[in-house]
C-alpha cells in the first residue's frame, strides 16, 4: 500500500506541473507572435525620433540664425539659409524675429540644401491672433507614413518699410528723404525677389509729387479731391539693378498745402506675387505669428 501511495503522489505532482506549464506555454507563444510587432514599434519610435530631430534642427537653423553670410538675401546665394533678422548693432541674429527680406528670398533650392534632398517639407506661417494665412512654402504630403511637426511663435511683418517721409508739408523746394540709418537700396537679387511700392497717406494735400530715380511715380493729380490713400508700384526697370546694393533716389516735389495739412510717404518692399490690396502700412507693422514646419522622408 505504501508503494502505491508514493506512486500516486508522483502522478499528481506531474499533472500539476503540466497544468501549470500550459498557460506559460500560451504566454510564450503569444510573446513570440508579438515579437515582430514589438520590434516594429521600437524601430518606429527610433525612426520618428530621428525625423523629429531633423525637423527641429531645420526650424532652429531658420529661426535662430540669419544664415551664412548673414546678409545672404542681398546676393540670393546663401551657404546656409536662415531667416532671423540680423542686428547690426549687436552683430548677432534676433532669434524668432523673421526678416521679410530673407523670407522673400527663401526658396525650395536653399531649403532643400538645409534639410537634405531625402526629405520633403511644408512650411506654413499664420498670424497668431486670427490664424490668417501669411506665408507658405512646399506642399503638405497627406500620404506620408511619418510626419514630424515643429511649431514656434515668431515676430513678423508682411512687408518692410525701406524709406519714409512723414509729416511732409509745403517746403517750397524738392526734399530728399531716406530711411534711417541707410538709404533705400536695391540690386539684382532684390529686384528678382521683390516689388516696391510707394504708399501715400494724405492729410489735406492737394498737389504733390513723389519721384524715384528721376521718374514721377505719384503725380500731382493723384492728390486731387482729397484722396486719402495712394498706392503706386515702382517699375523695376528704374531701380538700381547691379550685383552690389546701390542707393535709389527718393524725392518729394511741388508740395502745395495749407497750414496743418501734410502727407506721409513710404516705400515698402513686398514679395513678388503679393496681392495689391494687401499692401498697406498696417501690414508692414510687426505682429505675432505662428510658424509650423512639417518634415517627412520622401
Amino acid at each position: 500500500m505504501r508503494k502505491i501511495k508514493d506512486d500516486s503522489e508522483g502522478y499528481v505532482f506531474s499533472l500539476d506541473l503540466l497544468l501549470a506549464l500550459i498557460p506559460l506555454t500560451i504566454l510564450l507563444g503569444m510573446a513570440t507572435a508579438d515579437m515582430d510587432a514589438m520590434f516594429y514599434l521600437t524601430q518606429e519610435g527610433v525612426y520618428q525620433s530621428s525625423l523629429q530631430r531633423v525637423a527641429t534642427d531645420a526650424a532652429s537653423a531658420l529661426l535662430e540664425t540669419s544664415g551664412t553670410p548673414h546678409n545672404w538675401e542681398q546676393t540670393g546665394n546663401p551657404s546656409v539659409v536662415g531667416i532671423a533678422k540680423f542686428s547690426d548693432s549687436a552683430q548677432a541674429p534676433i532669434e524668432n524675429d523673421i526678416s521679410s527680406a530673407k523670407l522673400g528670398g527663401l526658396n525650395s533650392t536653399n531649403l532643400n540644401e538645409l534639410i537634405g534632398p531625402e526629405y520633403g517639407y511644408f512650411i506654413n506661417i499664420t498670424t497668431a491672433r486670427n490664424n490668417s494665412p501669411y506665408y507658405s512654402l512646399g506642399t503638405y504630403n497627406n500620404s506620408a507614413q511619418n510626419i514630424a511637426r515643429v511649431e514656434r511663435l515668431v515676430q513678423l511683418a508682411k512687408f518692410e518699410v525701406v524709406s519714409e517721409g512723414t509729416g511732409v508739408r509745403n517746403t517750397g523746394s524738392p526734399r530728399d528723404f531716406t530711411s534711417p540709418p541707410n538709404p533705400f537700396q536695391t540690386n539684382m537679387a532684390y529686384n528678382n525677389q521683390f516689388n516696391y511700392y510707394v504708399l501715400v497717406y494724405n492729410y489735406g494735400i492737394t498737389s504733390a509729387r513723389v519721384v524715384i530715380n528721376g521718374q514721377t511715380i505719384v503725380p500731382p493729380n493723384d492728390f486731387q479731391n482729397n484722396i486719402p490713400f495712394v498706392r503706386r508700384i515702382i517699375p523695376s526697370n528704374i531701380l538700381q539693378n547691379q550685383t552690389e546694393l546701390r542707393d535709389n533716389s527718393v524725392v518729394l516735389q511741388q508740395v502745395a498745402s495749407k497750414p496743418g495739412e501734410y502727407f506721409d510717404a513710404y516705400v515698402v518692399r513686398v514679395p513678388k506675387g503679393t496681392p495689391e490690396d494687401q499692401i498697406t502700412l498696417e501690414n508692414a507693422r510687426p505682429i505675432l505669428g505662428r510658424f509650423v514646419m512639417y518634415v517627412w522622408v520622401k
